[in-house]
């Protein structure tokens, strides 16, 4: 399998590697992930390995596992960005760069390592939900049927969700 993927990353429009799905910092799942990394960072030094996890980056991976597990130390090593955080319904913003919802972070691991400590990126995405003042989240949920109009009131924002078709759009208020 290992062979495989570094076959299919084999080509110059291929600009690194995603992993993601299921949960890859579950212990388990580092295990089987170490060897693949190493390897591909092996063969493609230059092409960049992202990773999405539930976990949190500072509390859960750098300051508990990468100091108990040699496959953490090794994965971490070897992983360019880590996009960490549970995607959280309510947080989501459909054109945020690289992430699904506003509480996940994307960690540059390399500079994290060498400080010791979580260096956040940015994408020049976050000034409209990172700002003190009120920031409109727009929030986008599932509905059935036609022509249903449904009000709701967060923290964030107040939005009015309106349905043609299924196709559910949000418009702030």
């Amino acid at each position: 399998t290992i062979e495989y993927i570094l076959n299919l990353m084999n080509h110059d429009y291929i600009a690194g590697l995603s992993i993601l799905g299921g949960e890859p910092m579950e212990i388990i799942n580092q295990q089987g992930l170490l060897p693949l990394v190493q390897k591909v960072k092996e063969r493609f030094p230059n092409k960049s390995i992202w990773c999405y996890t539930g976990y949190k980056f500072e509390e859960d991976l750098l300051q508990k596992m990468y100091k108990e597990f040699s496959f953490t130390k090794g994965l971490l090593e070897n992983i360019d960005i880590i996009v960490d955080g549970q995607f959280i319904e309510e947080k989501k913003l459909t054109d945020l760069k690289f992430r699904g919802s506003t509480n996940q972070k994307k960690i540059d691991v390399q500079a994290s390592l060498k400080q010791g400590k979580e260096v956040v990126l940015k994408f020049g995405d976050e000034a409209r939900y990172e700002t003190p003042k009120n920031p409109k989240i727009i929030l986008f949920k599932e509905y059935k049927g036609e022509g249903q109009i449904s009000k709701e009131n967060t923290k964030e924002s107040s939005v009015i969700s309106v349905i043609n078709n299924d196709i559910p759009f949000d418009i702030p208020t």
